[in-house]
């Protein structure tokens, strides 16, 4: 009897794998070009011991993972303009959050993921939002991020490579 449990949990849990060709990426539409459409890239702030370095990246577009990380924060992720939730993440050494960011874009627009420094708020928040790259002025909403350290029951989304 327990060898064939084992066996039925072994077919069992080989079938609810999640592989890379079951995970459906974000893509544009093949004719958008970065013309047409919007550019978005996430930051790298690098500081000086004893404060951590960090890095803002996008993670989703409308519900569907991107396929950067953290390591990829500053390869742009090209969105079709108009209105879009956008996944964002922050993180520095072991801690880290996520939050969604509603954003409205036009053609042409070239967008930074920054924090914003907001002295108002506690050391386990930081302000994340978006900025026009060309002129330093805010873009849609901002949102509150609460940090937590990251272990192995705490979700951050990471890059899963395409083959």
């Amino acid at each position: 009897m327990s060898r064939l449990f084992i066996i039925a949990t072994i077919l069992l849990m080989s079938g609810c794998a999640l592989t890379r060709a079951d995970i459906k990426y974000y893509a544009p539409a093949p004719d958008l070009r970065p013309q047409s459409g919007v550019i978005l890239t996430g930051t790298r702030i690098d500081k000086p011991f004893p404060y951590a370095d960090h890095t803002t990246y996008i993670f989703s577009v409308d519900g569907e993972p991107v396929d950067r990380g953290e390591s990829t924060f500053s390869t742009p992720v090209l969105i079709s303009p108009g209105s879009h939730l956008i996944g964002v993440a922050w993180v520095a050494n072991e801690v880290g959050g996520k939050a969604y960011i509603k954003l409205s874009a036009n053609p042409g627009d070239k967008i930074l993921l920054k924090q914003y420094a907001n002295k108002s708020i506690p050391n386990d928040v930081v302000q994340l939002g978006f900025e026009n790259k060309a002129t330093g002025s805010p873009m849609g909403e901002s949102s509150y991020v609460k940090l937590e350290r990251l272990t192995s029951t705490v979700y951050m989304p990471v890059f899963i490579p395409k083959k």
